[in-house]
């Protein structure tokens, strides 16, 4: 099975969690980050006006980003793990 976003959705493969800093110390396991990051997999046909315009996504596949991971929804599919966001609730790209 695969994974299709709609409209101003995107598919993002979140990355894993940092276990050390930059500085030398480990984190525990117990502490999650809010804000994640995620390479995107899959990408809408766009956002739609009112007026019915396609307004394409200003991300492309492979884009690395920045999200809050509330704002996500989790997808288990075929034993990969996905986040489904909209493009308006990503944080910002990594270049």
């Amino acid at each position: 099975m695969s994974v299709v976003a709609l409209r101003d959705f995107v598919v993002v493969v979140k990355d894993e969690p940092v276990k050390q800093t930059s500085g030398g110390l480990f984190m525990p396991s117990t502490v999650e980050e809010k804000i994640v990051t995620g390479t995107i997999s899959v990408i809408g046909s766009g956002r739609v006006t009112p007026d019915g315009t396609v307004v394409p996504l200003e991300v492309v596949v492979g884009d690395k980003v920045v999200f809050n991971k509330h704002m996500a929804t989790e997808l288990k599919v075929d034993g990969g793990v996905f986040q489904l966001i909209k493009e308006e609730h990503l944080l910002c790209v990594l270049k």
